[in-house]
Parts: C-alpha cells; sequence; structure tokens
C-alpha cells in the first residue's frame, strides 16, 4: 500500500541512522488514516533523537498537533516561525481582525492567510495587501524571535542530555564494514535467487548453445579438415562465454547503478562492502554456467578426453566467463542508462572477436593498437584453448605430404602460439579479472549524482503576486528536544519557496 511503500522509504533511510530527516510530502497520495501511521512514525523518530524536518499539504488536525515548530513562508518570506502551538495565539494579537473560526482546521486557517485570492480584483488587491502586512508585522518581531539562541547538544541548559548528544554522534558513524557487508549479501543473494525467469532462460541458453555446437562439431576427427573445424569450435566457444556473460551483467548493473549512487550519498553503507557482495553473490552464477557449456560440449565433439586437459578446459571457460563479467559490470559503472550499455558492450566484444586470434595474426596489427591483443579476453582464452587442445595431436596427412599439418605443435606455430604456455592463458585471465574489478570499484567510488544548486530568495517583502500559482509554504520542523533543537536548525538553514501549501 501507499502508506507501507512511505514507511519503506523512511527504513531505507534510516539504515545509515541520520541525525536530521528531511521528508518532501511524505503524506502525498495517503487517506488521512495512513498519513497518520506515517505521522506518527515521525514522531517517534522525534522524541529518539531525531530531528524531522518535513513539507506537507493539508494536513488533519490531528497530524498538525504533532508538529513541535512550524515555518511559515510567502514569496521566500517568512511570516510566521516558532512553537506550533502559538501560531494562532500570534496572528490573534496582531491587530488585524484576524479570528480562527470554531472547529476550523489550524493548518487550513494558516494557508487561507497567506494564500491571494485571484477571484477578482479587489479580493486580489485585499489578500495581497494582507499577506503583505503579514510580512512587515513578523519583520518587526524578528529581533525578539531571534535572540532566544540555542546551546549546543549536551551543554549546561540544553533540553537534550548529554548521553543523547553521545548516542547522536555514534549514529552517525557508518556501521561497521563486516556488518554492513552482511546486510548487503543477503540483500544481493535474494536478489539473484529471486530472479528465476533469468536463471532458467540462461540456463536455457547455455544447454542449447552447448547442444547445437555439440552437433555441428560432433566428434570431430584428425585428418587435414579436422584442424580448421578444431579452431573453429575453440573459437566459437570462447565468443559464446564471453557474449553471454557480459550482455547479462552490463545489462543488470546498469539499472543498479542509480540505486547504489542514491544509497552511497545517503551514506546508507560505502562502496566497499557492497560491491566485494556484489562479486560473492554473483561469481557462483558466472562461474557455473561456462562449467555447465563445457561438460556438455567436451564430450559431443569429441576433443581431447584426458581427464588434465578437460580440466583445463573448463578452468579456462570459467574465468572467461568470470572476466567477461567483470568487464560487463565495468562498462555499467558508468553507463548513463541500459541502452547505453547495450549498445557499448557490444561494440567493445567486437574488437575482442577480430583479435581473437584466428582472423588476424598479431604481428599484422598496427603498433599502436598492439595492446589491445593482451586486453582481448576472447584472444587469450583461444590461445589457451589451443596449446590445451593441440598440444602433443597428431593428424593424418592428407594427399600432398608437403602441405599437410602432422603435429599440433606445427599447427601452433602457424598461428603464432608456438611459445605460448596455458599458464600464462590463466594468469592472463586473472590479472584481468582484478585489473576490472578495481577499475568498477574506482568508478563507483568517485561517481557521485549532480544536484540542483538552490538560490536564496529576496529578502524585499513581496509587492505585487504575478501569477495566479501564489508561492506559499509552511515548513514543520520536529525536533527531539522539544522545539530548541528545530530553532538551531532554522537560524542555519535556506527558506525555499514552493507552490501554494503547507510545508
Amino acid at each position: 500500500s501507499g502508506g507501507e511503500k512511505k514507511r519503506l522509504n523512511l527504513g531505507v533511510e534510516l539504515v545509515s541512522k541520520p541525525s536530521v530527516i528531511f521528508a518532501d510530502e511524505p503524506t502525498s497520495g495517503l487517506d488521512s488514516f495512513q498519513a497518520e501511521q506515517v505521522f506518527d512514525t515521525l514522531k517517534r523518530l522525534a522524541r529518539e533523537g531525531h530531528t524531522v524536518v518535513c513539507s506537507i499539504h493539508q494536513p488533519r488536525s490531528s497530524t498538525f498537533n504533532k508538529f513541535d515548530d512550524v515555518l511559515l513562508l510567502c514569496d521566500g518570506h517568512e511570516i510566521y516561525r516558532g512553537p506550533a502551538k502559538d501560531i494562532v495565539r500570534y496572528f490573534e494579537s496582531l491587530g488585524m481582525g484576524l479570528k480562527l473560526p470554531a472547529n476550523f482546521n489550524v493548518a487550513e486557517w494558516v494557508i487561507d492567510l497567506a494564500s491571494v485570492d485571484y477571484s477578482s480584483e479587489a479580493a486580489q488587491r485585499e489578500s495581497t495587501e494582507r499577506v503583505q502586512q503579514l510580512v512587515r508585522a513578523w519583520q518587526d518581531r524578528r529581533p525578539r524571535t531571534h535572540a532566544r539562541r540555542v546551546p549546543r547538544a549536551g551543554a549546561v541548559g540544553t533540553a537534550m542530555p548529554p548521553a543523547l548528544a553521545d548516542g547522536l554522534r555514534i549514529r552517525l558513524l557508518m556501521r561497521k564494514w563486516m556488518d554492513q557487508f552482511a546486510l548487503l549479501f543477503r540483500r544481493a543473494w535474494r536478489s539473484v535467487v529471486r530472479d528465476k525467469a533469468t536463471l532458467i532462460a540462461r540456463l536455457s541458453s547455455t544447454i542449447s548453445s552447448a547442444l547445437v555446437e555439440g552437433m555441428l562439431f560432433y566428434r570431430l576427427g584428425v585428418s587435414q579438415q579436422n584442424i580448421q573445424d578444431r579452431l573453429g569450435l575453440l573459437q566459437v566457444a570462447s565468443v559464446s562465454i564471453a557474449m553471454t556473460s557480459i550482455v547479462k551483467t552490463v545489462a543488470a548493473f546498469a539499472k543498479e547503478r542509480l540505486i547504489v549512487l542514491r544509497e552511497k550519498v545517503a551514506k546508507s553503507y560505502s562502496v566497499g562492502p557492497y560491491f566485494l557482495s556484489k562479486l560473492v553473490a554473483e561469481i557462483p552464477g558466472s562461474a557455473i554456467f561456462p562449467i555447465i557449456f563445457g561438460a556438455i560440449l567436451y564430450p559431443l565433439t569429441g576433443l581431447n578426453p584426458k581427464i588434465g586437459r578437460v580440466l583445463t578446459f573448463l578452468s579456462l571457460l570459467t574465468l572467461e566467463g568470470l572476466a567477461s563479467s567483470a568487464l560487463g559490470l565495468f562498462l555499467g559503472s558508468f553507463s548513463p542508462s541500459v541502452e547505453f550499455a547495450l549498445a557499448l558492450a557490444p561494440a567493445v566484444m567486437l574488437i575482442f572477436i577480430v583479435l581473437g586470434g584466428l582472423f588476424i595474426n598479431v604481428d599484422s596489427v598496427p603498433f599502436f593498437l598492439r595492446w589491445l591483443d593482451h586486453a582481448s579476453l576472447i584472444k587469450i582464452t583461444f590461445e589457451g584453448l589451443c596449446v590445451n587442445e593441440f598440444t602433443g595431436l597428431s593428424f593424418l596427412p592428407g594427399r600432398s605430404v608437403r602441405g599437410s599439418v602432422l603435429t599440433g605443435e606445427e599447427q601452433l606455430d602457424r598461428l603464432g602460439f608456438g611459445k605460448s604456455k596455458i599458464s600464462k592463458a590463466l594468469t592472463s585471465q586473472a590479472m584481468i579479472l582484478c585489473v576490472l574489478y578495481g577499475l568498477t570499484y574506482l568508478s563507483l567510488a568517485l561517481q557521485n549524482p549532480s544536484f540542483q544548486r538552490i538560490r536564496s530568495p529576496s529578502t524585499e517583502p513581496p509587492q505585487a503576486v504575478k501569477s495566479p500559482l501564489e508561492e506559499v509554504t509552511v515548513d514543520v520542523i520536529s525536533g527531539g528536544g522539544g522545539g530548541g533543537a528545530g530553532d538551531e536548525q532554522q537560524d542555519r538553514g535556506t527558506d525555499v519557496p514552493v507552490p501554494a501549501g503547507i510545508e
């Protein structure tokens, strides 16, 4: 329900134990009963030591009576600021003939006083003059109102005891790193487990791709034409794992990025425990699907049946899947939208495919682009798979022995992989994985959402209201100290005009 959502929003912001809570119209869209429940929660937070500043439109009488302090603005100018219980007595004491009708909502009466009536020219002139008188009346009384200063929390005479002040300072500290990690891991793991549709779709895609490729390259022999078939199989396997891993991750993380940045600014948690919990929750899925793919594909295609070769094949595909997922995290960490991320990921993978080791020799690549060869996950994986498969393998000669490739080592030399080692491929994949994780962490740590700058209003009284949408507000400040703490917050605040209503 709407009330539950409002309370949930409050709960999310309370994770970091803030000392000041700003709530912008927390009762909008709620009925009077749900609005009352939301304000009961805000009042309880105020009594626990939080300072609650909120805006509200047309509150019921019981809701308005929960406020400790009220700030009433007209076109950015103060009309009243002080205890909510004194607002009626103040306006009635001005000598302007203002009188609260019997059984009338105080909040609605205050709005009527601070609003301009546009029903006729005479009514507009009269109401505008009334507003100007209210502004001048408050400015005349303002020096006396501001004479009372509030001592700092915990000092002699303050309404806030030292123990409570110390508690507030402790609450400002972030939760311990491990506590944050535990909470975030549970959330990340539930997100992964509950997304059953994605898990089923990815599992189906993995199994179907392995079966199709297995049937296309079924039981490869050792003839000359099977050399090209083996190369095609290893290249296709490398591309399949990389593409399926990056597309799923980059789309999901691009959506999650905005939530992470918002919660980071709210100091709900730090980037470190969030990112680690994300990795721990995502790594099992990123690793299991390449293993399933390789376990189905390997026996169907008749690759080298030695157990050591099988484990190496699965290890290379698994590390490639993890590194591709890490690349998706990095691309999604700075993508402004899901569409941008989905357009960027295939472009990056296309470069990796071209430099995958099968279509172009590394010696033919321009010198200033050769660094891309060392960053291509597909090329590194393909190179490791070729060394794993062709080392020690013998082929039958063709019709012409002179042009035939008789050993796997000879084919590796033709590809430029003669001096390559499987350990080098595994190490390169692990290094790329760590670098991408580090870049993703830095990207999240350095980013902050931008906010519009607030300008202070003019200090001159309003002369005439030019727009039918009059800027009238009442800011309600509820503080745990019974009004004193609220005054201190008001002295440091900036009055910002908003459309007519009670705030």
